[in-house]
């Protein structure tokens, strides 16, 4: 909900169709930017998290849909299949894909 938020500003209401200060929209790359590397930068712990590089932590989410294939309206219904923490999965299963 927060990368559909970030890219379309619309509020879960529905009360804002057009988006909620619709000038900072920004596009679904610098979303996920933000919410990774950013992120990651922002604890100062970009050299052990925040991309998926060798050393680096695997923490990550396998999604049902490509959210890059989608209309940003459709982000919004994508749901996480698996969570991965540390190489771990913890939450569902990893399918061979």
């Amino acid at each position: 909900m927060r990368l559909y938020a970030a890219v379309t500003r619309a509020t879960p209401d529905g009360k804002n169709p057009d988006g909620w200060i619709p000038e900072e929209k920004i596009t679904l790359p610098e979303a996920v930017e933000a919410y990774t590397l950013g992120a990651a930068f922002a604890e100062f712990q970009e050299n052990e998290k925040g991309s998926i590089s060798p050393g680096k932590l695997a923490d990550m989410v396998i999604l049902t849909d490509n959210i890059f294939d989608l209309k940003p309206d459709a982000i919004r219904n994508v749901k996480v299949e698996t969570t991965i923490v540390g190489g771990k999965v913890v939450h569902g299963t990893v399918a061979n894909r």
